[in-house]
């Protein structure tokens, strides 16, 4: 049963990783959500992602 719940922890990690994103980096429509101060920022066509309108910080995780 523990080693079920490592690999679930390992999967959850991995997904996460894939909708991280980073300032500079192209993203398609959708929500990015500040890793910093949690401010959402929507983006309504494929574009390069600016810095954080609130904070100014660079990482950012995305919604659909």
């Amino acid at each position: 049963l523990e080693v079920s719940g490592n690999a679930l922890q390992s999967l959850g990690d991995k997904a996460k990783a894939k909708l991280t994103y980073k300032t500079g980096e192209i993203t398609s429509a959708g929500t990015l959500h500040c890793n910093a101060c949690h401010h959402a920022l929507t983006v309504t066509t494929t574009g390069h992602i600016p810095p954080c309108p609130e904070c100014e910080a660079t990482e950012f995780t995305k919604s659909y």
